[in-house]
């Protein structure tokens, strides 16, 4: 479990440097509140286009999903969600503000269908 908290906590340094969090990335909190407006569901099919794509086109991929499940929007925010009340303590121990959602979704999606 520490382990997986400084994985959090080194992705998100990682992603801090190459994110501008004020340019319109969609952090955890703002998910939290409002993650059944059209807006954050546009920004959801998004994500799960650009990480599909890029899963797919990858040579290590990120996540599995399973042949029989197409990822959309509801399942990605059940996943999302379960994950992050699962390990909320560490999120918010590490990193209380300024949480992007991509990185909570990628760990999510990982976790959920891991490549094997």
């Amino acid at each position: 479990m520490k382990g997986f908290g400084l994985i959090i906590f080194a992705f998100t340094l990682l992603f801090s440097e190459v994110i501008d969090v004020q340019s319109g990335t969609l952090l955890m909190e703002d998910y939290v509140k409002s993650k059944n407006t059209e807006d954050a569901v546009l920004y959801l099919q998004g994500f799960l286009d650009g990480a599909g794509f890029a899963n797919a086109n990858s040579d290590k991929r990120i996540y599995c999903e399973p042949d029989k499940l197409a990822l959309n929007v509801s399942n990605l925010k059940q996943i999302v969600d379960g994950h992050y009340e699962k390990h909320k303590s560490i999120y918010q121990k590490e990193l209380s503000k300024g949480l992007p959602f991509g990185a909570v979704a990628l760990f999510a999606l990982r976790e959920a269908f891991p490549c094997k």
